[in-house]
């Protein structure tokens, strides 16, 4: 098992797998080509589709006559927009990615979470807290906690720019809350 890959295998690159006993300081794992390539076309079409305006043409009657779909200033047909959703829902399904729509709930319950907390004094926590059980065993929220804080952090850096400090009381406490 701690062997590393199979040295006599022609079709297994050396550096490709980071296998059981590594060296240590080989902490990321290096994919194939094709699996680094599948990942990356999966977030590129989440990207697109998140980002994605529709502009409909109406008549006066208010009946759709035609509906055009954007990526910034690029106009894509339907058939595209229909493979990134293919790309996307096959790549979600798969667990090649992690569900864009169960982020965004998941960061909003989060976000109610610590709305709720802000205004409430110390003792009640652990009640409040009881009642968003999901959010705090899910397997994001650790990532949802670290987007939080850079988020934060950026503002912060933004607004001691511009010497603003009306931010750094509301963020102290959510700091704390979180």
């Amino acid at each position: 098992i701690m062997s590393g890959p199979e040295v006599y295998n022609p079709n297994v690159e050396l550096d490709t797998v980071n296998y059981p006993g590594a060296l240590p300081g080989t902490k990321s794992v290096k994919l194939s080509k094709e699996l680094k390539e599948a990942i990356q076309q999966a977030e590129f079409a989440v990207e697109v589709i998140s980002d994605l305006k529709t502009r409909e043409q109406e008549d006066e009657n208010g009946t759709v006559l035609s509906t055009k779909y954007y990526y910034g200033e690029k106009e894509l047909s339907r058939e595209q927009v229909d493979k990134l959703e293919t790309v996307a829902a096959e790549a979600i399904e798969i667990g090649l990615i992690k569900d864009p729509i169960k982020l965004v709930d998941e960061s909003s319950r989060l976000q109610m979470l610590v709305d709720e907390l802000r205004d409430q004094p110390n003792e009640r926590f652990r009640e409040i807290a009881e009642n968003y059980k999901e959010i705090l065993l899910s397997d994001n929220f650790i990532d949802l906690i670290k987007a939080r804080l850079k988020k934060m952090a950026d503002r912060d850096l933004d607004s001691l720019r511009r010497n603003d400090e009306s931010l750094k009381e509301p963020h102290e406490r959510e700091r704390e809350i979180l």
